[in-house]
């Protein structure tokens, strides 16, 4: 997509730059970045910063949401270093912003890793409680479990 006023220099920046083109939120920050390179400015979206004050992830949507910021930042730290950090006014803050991310990605990646074993551990339970129960049925040979409080 076309910015006005944006250099040929700054063009080939953002052609090389690691933008995944296939999200729309992704490319949606870059034409925002991409806007403010002629007027000498790009700061960080408020959007941005305030989801990155949310605490660690507690499902996969936003573990997801989590890691997609992260790239986006990276994406800025990327063009600040090559378009100028004075340009690129919040680089420190996004850099800051980064090493908090990669904290709360490790910390929902520890609490869904934990949450999955224990259902996964449920579930082995709940398996083992059937497979007895159709031992019971096979030895019984009558097609009833004995003790079963429902037959």
């Amino acid at each position: 997509e076309e910015v006005p006023d944006l250099s040929w220099s700054d063009q080939l920046y953002f052609q090389a730059a690691p933008i995944f083109t296939r999200d729309p939120e992704v490319m949606e920050a870059a034409r925002h970045f991409a806007r403010g390179c002629p007027k000498n400015l790009v700061e960080l979206p408020r959007e941005m910063i305030s989801c990155a004050k949310k605490g660690p992830p507690r499902n996969d949507e936003d573990l997801l949401k989590l890691e997609r910021l992260y790239k986006l930042l990276e994406i800025y730290v990327w063009l600040s270093q090559k378009i100028g950090e004075e340009v690129f006014v919040d680089v420190e803050l996004a850099r800051d912003m980064m090493e908090n991310i990669s904290e709360l990605i490790s910390q929902g990646l520890a609490l869904l890793s934990k949450s999955t074993k224990a259902r996964m551990k449920a579930g082995e339970k709940r398996r083992k409680r059937q497979q007895q129960k159709q031992q019971q049925i096979h030895q019984n040979g009558d097609g009833k479990a004995k003790g079963n409080k429902y037959t």
